[in-house]
C-alpha cells in the first residue's frame, strides 16, 4: 500500500521546472529504486525525465545508482571531474568501475581533465581502480604531479600499497617517484607495510633525538609559525583530518581554539599519544568487504541496508551492508591502547585514527606544534581596521568628503589577492617602483599569514611559471564552486577582464590612454614579465597562485572566505580589471577593500588632468572609493606608518 502511495505521489509531481515538487518527487523516488522500471513504464518516464533535468547535480548520480541506469557514463565521468574530491562525485567515479567505465577513465587521463580524473580514481579507495592508478604511477611519460596522486591513491589501500612495495623492490617505480612514494608508504596503518617502506625508502635525516622528560618539553619554548607550517605541511598529515581556523580537512576534531581548552602539557600529551582520549563519534573503524578490500573511517550513518563510512580526507562513501563481510574481522592498532575494544555487529573498533609518534620526534617541533595550537586564538582573532570611503556631501553639488568607518573581520575568512607584481615591466619606472613596494609587501604577507590570512598571487599570464608548484596546483585543485553571477568572459592582455560597469561608475579621473608611462623618454609597449617578482615570497605549503577568476572563487568558497583585500598594479588598469580584482570581487558579493599604500597606477602628468604621477594615483583610489570599495593602508597588518614611493614629494 505505501509502495503505490510512492507511485502515485512520483508520478503525480511529474510537472517539471517547480524545485519544490522536484525535491519531493526525487524523495519519492528513493523510496522506489527497487522498481522494476521496465514493468512500470510511468515511472520509467518520471525517472528519466528527472535524471534529464539533474544533470551536473548530485541527484544525477543518486538517480544513476539507485536504479543502476545504463549507458551514462560520460555524464558520471563529468561529474566526477567537476567534483573530484567530493563524497558523491566519487561516487559517480565508482559507478564507472566496469569494463564500459574504465575505458572512458583510461581514455580520459591522457586528455584535458587528467587530474581531476586521477583525483576522484584515488579517493575511490576500491579494488577495480587500483591496476589503472598502478599503470599512470609507472608510466614516467606522465606528469610528477599526476603521478603523485595516483601513489597516494594507491597507498590508500592495503592491496594498493602493496603493489607499490612489489613495484619499488622490483625497480619498476620511476626515480622521481620515490620521494611520493616513500611519504605516502611510511604513513600506512599497516604495520609490515610500514616496515617494509621504512627499510625501502629511508626518511630524512633530521635533527631528532630521545625525547626529554614531559617536564623539560613543557619548559621549551616553541616558534608558532614553524608549528603552523609542521601541522600543514603534507608529510605530518595532521591536516588530513584536523581543521584549525577553515584550514584541513573536516574529519576528525576541530582543533581550533584548543590552545583555550588544554593547558601545554595536556597539548604535549595529546600530540604524543593520540589515543588518550577520543571524542565520541570520532572512534575509527575498519570495515573488511566481502571482495578483499579494508577501508577505515568513521561511521556517519548506519542502516539494516546501508553502512556510510567518512574517510580521513573527508570524502563520504556508502556501503551495502550485504558486501560486508560477515565473519572475518581483523583489528591491528596503530597507537597503543589500553584494552581491547568492543565487538560491533560487524566491525572491530579501532583505537584511533593516526599514528603515535617515534621517540625519535623531534623535540623542537613538539614544542612548535604545542605553541601553535596555544596560540591559535591569534589566528582567530579578528581584524579591525579603519576603512575610508567617499560620500556624497550633504551640501549638494555633487562633491564627495571622504568618510572613515570602523570594520572588524574574520582573519580566517580573509584573503589577500596581490595583482601583477612582476619581475619586470616595458616602463622602467613603473618597474622601479614594483621593486621598491615589494620589500615592504612581503614583510606585510608575512603578517598577514601569521593572523592566518590566506595569500593569493596572481601574477597574470605568467602563471605557468609555477605549473609544477604546490601553489600554483592548490589553486587549481580547489573544489568548483559555483558563483552567484557569471564570471566575466571577455579577455585583455592575457586573461579574462571585468570592463568598467556604466551604471555603477564614470570614466576614470585621469587619461591612461597612452598606457600611461611616465619615463621622460618613450619606451615601447612588450610583455617584459616572466613570473612574479622575487621579493615577494610564496609560501609553498599555505598560499595559492592564479590568474584566473573561476580558480579564485573556488579557493575563496573552499576556505569560506567573505572578505577580500586588494593590493598590487595597476590601479587603474589591472587591479580593477583582471579577473580578481576590484570589480570581479564586488561582482560576485565579496566584501572588498583596496590597501591603497599598496598599489600603483599607469599614469603619465603629461596627460590629463595634469598632477604629479602619486596624485594621479591618489584620484583613481578616490574613484574607487567612490564607486567600488573602501581603502585601508597597510597599518591595519602592520601597525606602522604607511608606505610612501622614495620620489613621492608630498608629505
Amino acid at each position: 500500500m505505501l509502495k503505490r502511495f510512492f507511485i502515485v505521489l512520483a508520478i503525480g509531481l511529474a510537472a517539471p521546472h517547480l524545485s519544490a515538487q522536484v525535491n519531493v518527487q526525487l524523495e519519492a523516488l528513493k523510496r522506489l529504486k527497487d522498481i522494476d522500471l521496465d514493468a512500470n513504464p510511468a515511472i520509467k518516464k518520471v525517472v528519466l525525465d528527472l535524471l534529464e533535468a539533474s544533470r551536473g547535480q548530485a541527484a544525477f548520480v543518486e538517480i544513476v545508482r539507485d536504479f543502476k541506469l545504463r549507458g551514462h557514463e560520460a555524464e558520471l565521468l563529468r561529474y566526477a571531474q567537476a567534483h573530484p574530491n567530493d563524497s558523491t562525485g566519487v561516487e559517480a567515479i565508482r559507478l564507472l568501475l566496469n569494463d564500459a567505465g574504465l575505458k572512458l577513465i583510461r581514455a580520459a587521463i591522457d586528455g584535458e581533465h587528467a587530474a581531476a580524473t586521477v583525483a576522484a580514481l584515488a579517493n575511490a579507495q576500491a579494488p577495480e581502480a587500483g591496476p589503472v592508478l598502478l599503470r599512470l604511477a609507472r608510466d614516467a611519460k606522465k606528469p610528477l604531479a599526476l603521478r603523485t596522486i595516483a601513489v597516494n591513491g594507491l597507498a590508500k589501500a592495503k592491496t594498493g600499497a602493496k603493489e607499490l612495495l612489489t613495484e619499488a623492490k622490483a625497480g619498476r617505480l620511476p626515480a622521481d617517484l620515490n620521494f611520493a612514494a616513500g611519504n605516502a608508504l611510511r604513513g600506512v596503518r599497516w604495520k609490515n607495510l610500514r616496515a617494509q617502506a621504512a627499510k625501502l625508502f629511508p626518511p630524512p635525516q633530521g635533527l631528532g633525538q630521545a625525547l626529554p622528560p614531559l617536564a623539560k618539553l613543557v619548559a621549551m619554548k616553541g616558534d608558532m609559525a614553524n608549528g603552523e607550517k609542521i601541522f600543514f605541511r603534507p608529510q605530518s598529515t595532521c591536516a588530513t583530518c584536523h581543521q584549525v581556523n577553515g584550514r584541513g580537512i573536516d574529519f576528525g576534531p576541530k582543533l581550533s581554539g584548543i590552545g583555550t581548552k588544554l593547558g601545554r602539557e595536556a597539548l604535549l600529551l595529546s600530540i604524543l599519544d593520540p589515543n588518550a582520549g577520543i571524542p565520541f563519534g570520532y572512534e575509527a573503524w575498519l570495515l573488511k568487504t566481502k571482495n578483499g578490500a579494508e577501508t577505515l573511517g568513521i561511521i556517519t550513518s548506519q542502516t539494516d541496508d546501508e553502512l556510510t563510512l567518512k574517510l580521513p580526507g573527508g570524502i563520504s562513501i556508502a556501503y551495502k551492508t550485504a558486501d560486508i563481510a560477515r565473519n572475518w574481522w581483523t583489528w591491528s592498532p596503530t597507537c597503543t591502547a589500553s584494552s581491547k575494544p568492543s565487538r560491533s555487529r560487524r566491525l572491530y573498533k579501532r583505537s584511533a585514527l593516526g599514528q603515535a609518534p617515534r621517540m625519535k620526534t623531534i623535540r623542537l617541533a613538539l614544542a612548535a606544534l604545542a605553541t601553535f595550537f596555544v596560540a591559535d586564538m591569534a589566528h582567530s582573532a579578528p581584524l579591525t581596521f579603519k576603512a575610508r570611503s567617499q560620500s556624497l556631501s550633504a551640501t549638494g553639488g555633487g562633491k564627495y568628503k571622504p568618510v572613515e568607518t570602523e570594520v572588524t573581520w574574520e582573519a580566517s575568512k580573509t584573503a589577500v589577492v596581490i595583482v601583477d607584481m612582476w619581475d619586470d615591466h616595458w616602463c622602467p619606472n613603473a618597474a622601479k617602483r614594483v621593486d621598491e613596494m615589494a620589500k615592504p609587501m612581503n614583510e606585510l604577507l608575512r603578517l598577514a599569514r601569521e593572523k592566518g590570512l590566506l595569500i593569493i598571487h596572481a601574477p597574470s599570464s605568467t602563471v605557468d611559471f609555477y605549473k609544477d608548484t604546490p601553489a600554483r596546483k592548490r589553486a587549481k585543485d580547489a573544489p568548483s564552486a559555483k558563483p552567484p553571477v557569471s564570471l566575466s568572459k571577455d579577455v585583455r592582455w592575457g586573461t579574462n577582464w571585468c570592463w568598467p560597469n556604466k551604471s555603477r561608475e564614470p570614466d576614470l579621473p585621469i587619461d591612461d590612454t597612452d598606457m600611461g608611462c611616465d619615463c621622460e623618454e618613450e619606451y615601447p609597449i612588450r610583455e617584459a614579465w616572466t613570473r612574479q617578482i622575487d621579493l615577494i615570497e610564496i609560501d609553498a605549503e599555505r598560499d595559492a597562485i592564479t590568474d584566473n577568476g573561476q580558480e579564485a572563487y573556488n579557493l575563496l568558497a573552499q576556505h569560506g572566505i567573505d572578505n577580500v583585500i586588494l593590493m598590487g598594479v595597476h590601479l587603474n588598469m589591472c587591479v580593477l580589471g583582471r579577473p580578481v580584482g576590484i570589480r570581479q570581487m564586488v561582482t560576485v558579493g565579496k566584501n572588498v577593500v583596496l590597501m591603497r599604500d599598496m598599489t600603483d597606477t599607469m599614469y603619465n602628468p603629461k596627460k590629463r588632468p595634469f598632477v604629479s604621477h602619486f596624485a594621479g594615483t591618489d584620484l583613481v583610489v578616490q574613484h574607487v572609493e567612490k564607486f567600488w570599495c573602501p581603502s585601508i593602508t597597510s597599518t591595519a597588518l602592520t601597525g606602522k606608518a604607511p608606505f610612501r614611493f622614495k620620489n613621492d614629494p608630498r608629505k
